[in-house]
């Protein structure tokens, strides 16, 4: 066949522009395919290059497509080139194209990989390409899943379903928020975290309302999965679990976590922030450990699950005392490391903790006030079970918010555009990889180096942008009680008065609502009584809709009509 050969061609590329300008490259391939083409005796009748053109895809280098056109026209016999990677960067593009040529009665000849028809080595490598392409059929699936998990990982598509309250945009090749879904996940937060209604009973209120998940009924499962679903505050984490067949006696999958480098992250819109997210958590953890018993007895301490020991960190559980003649007993709130016994302080290596016992009346009267004052503005405080009204003081300035909202959007806008100049040096990179010398490890070190920069900038704006977000909101809140007292600070006392009212449980379920962790008690000293005593200590913020929500249900307001009916029309938040 070769010795048929009379007319050839010759193709040359470079990938950089300053390969293409310098032209010393393209000059010394014409001269590798010159010699070559001279030795066999054979004319070179056309050369096609291609100047500073990645070679990745095949159709995009005009030079090339305009020898493959000429060579179906039967203008020359072969194609000369310095080696495969100048004629083809992938495989796919190299078997198309050599199938279409072989057709057309066009050779291919390598210089560096001495594919050459005419010689027994030349030959023996066609085969192998041969016997390649029939290998590459037979794993085109797991190609096919390697791409799309390389696509995935990109974020160029999305397997599987998103998350309830966000949509697939496949043009915008991003994960956006589902108006209608985010209003009902809203619902849901606000029912868990601000009402403190279960997840069975959320579930119900939305099945009663014809919702969906999706199209899957909302149960107590799913309200959980969503309740734990870290994607709504923008970290959307997939790829975590692999699946095994046949583990589980009920048919059912067992997965297993997958190292953290092969875990999937989609960055997306959030719907509350992290800090509201994280809180969440807490409750949700909060409820699976907190006591089950719903006797009488234990009703009546409504700070049960909701206390922990300063002093050693164990849990402080209530109690009471022997039954007195009238059916009454005395009750207390006490450390559980302090009444705890030798053997079970030995297992858990610990020791006896000095809090004192507290009298549940005095405990619980402490830390109501504390919840209290949030929701009273400081107005008063209860003395022996009576709201003592203050003056009212000034009303809250929201001022002090502005300069640390605009600090951080500076911040905001300053990390943006580092992230900017990031992305720009990443590509800026990628373009060396088609220069013959550049130093392939320096990239990958440049590479690394620059991934880990992106994720600490990544990392810095998302938690700016939390902290602004929380700024807004502090603010937001101090203009509703601002106006909340203009309008409404003629029935604080009248409002004190309702909630010191309310039942153990409806007061356990505004504590909960409203304590910011748990109330932790620390050693402390009444002189009066010339003893050690147990302080309280705790954070609290006013829960405007859990207060609002036990208006509705008729716990507290009746006072807003003339007749004592129930009446919530007249207080709004």
């Amino acid at each position: 066949m070769a010795e048929k050969l009379l007319k050839v061609a010759g193709y040359i590329r470079v990938s950089t522009p300053g390969q293409a300008q310098e032209g010393e490259s393209l000059s010394t391939q014409t001269d590798q395919i010159a010699g070559f083409v001279k030795a066999k005796g054979w004319k070179l009748v056309k050369q096609y290059e291609d100047r500073g053109l990645s070679g990745a895809k095949a159709d995009t280098r005009p030079g090339f497509m305009a020898m493959i056109e000429d060579a179906k026209k039967g203008m020359f016999q072969g194609i000369v080139f310095s080696r495969l990677s100048r004629f083809a960067r992938n495989t796919a593009d190299f078997l198309k194209y050599q199938k279409e040529l072989k057709d057309k009665g066009v050779s291919l000849f390598s210089l560096k990989e001495g594919i050459d028809p005419s010689t027994k080595m030349g030959e023996f490598a066609m085969k192998l390409m041969s016997l390649f392409a029939e290998w590459e059929r037979e794993t085109i699936k797991e190609q096919m899943h390697d791409n799309k998990l390389a696509r995935w990982r990109d974020g160029r598509t999305f397997v599987g379903k998103p998350p309830f309250g966000y949509v697939w945009n496949g043009e915008a090749k991003r994960l956006e928020v589902n108006e209608k879904e985010a209003t009902i996940y809203r619902e849901i937060v606000k029912m868990y975290a601000g009402l403190s209604l279960s997840m069975k009973d959320i579930a119900i209120k939305l099945g009663d309302r014809g919702l969906k998940a999706k199209k899957k009924p909302f149960s107590s499962v799913v309200i959980s999965d969503i309740l734990k679903n870290s994607a709504y505050y923008g970290h959307y984490v997939l790829n975590k679990y692999v699946y095994e067949d046949g583990k589980r006696m009920d048919g059912k999958k067992d997965k297993k976590l997958k190292p953290e480098s092969e875990h999937i992250v989609f960055e997306i819109p959030p719907l509350i922030s992290k800090k509201e997210w994280e809180a969440i958590q807490v409750k949700t953890d909060f409820n699976k450990t907190k006591s089950k018993r719903s006797s009488y007895d234990q009703k009546l301490y409504w700070l049960r699950d909701l206390l922990v020991c300063g002093e050693c960190g164990g849990t402080v559980k209530p109690h009471h005392g022997a039954n007195r003649k009238d059916g009454s007993f005395p009750r207390y709130y006490s450390c559980y490391w302090a009444m705890g016994n030798g053997k079970a302080m030995k297992l858990a290596k610990n020791h006896k903790c000095d809090l004192p016992y507290i009298r549940a009346e005095r405990l619980e009267t402490e830390v109501w006030n504390a919840i209290m004052k949030p929701y009273l503005f400081h107005s008063g405080s209860f003395k022996g079970g009576t709201w003592i009204p203050s003056k009212m003081g000034e009303l809250l300035d929201s001022s002090h918010y502005d300069k640390a909202i605009k600090q951080m959007g500076k911040t905001v806008e300053s990390l943006q555009a580092d992230l900017k100049k990031l992305n720009t040096a990443r590509e800026r990179i990628f373009d060396l990889i088609e220069d013959d010398r550049f130093d392939k490890n320096e990239m990958s070190r440049r590479l690394n180096r620059n991934k880990e920069e992106t994720l600490i900038v990544e990392g810095k704006i998302k938690e700016a942008r939390q902290k602004l977000t929380q700024a807004e909101e502090a603010k937001k809140n101090d203009v509703l009680y601002r106006e909340f007292l203009k309008d409404k600070k003629g029935v604080l006392k009248k409002l004190a008065a309702d909630l010191y009212k309310l039942s153990p449980d409806d007061m356990k379920r505004l504590a909960e609502g409203s304590i910011n962790g748990k109330v932790k008690l620390v050693l402390g000293y009444d002189e009066t009584k010339d003893t050690e005593i147990a302080i309280p200590k705790l954070e609290a913020s006013s829960n405007m809709a859990l207060l609002k929500q036990l208006m509705e249900e008729g716990k507290i307001g009746k006072f807003f009509s003339k007749d004592g009916s129930h009446d919530p029309s007249g207080y709004e938040f």
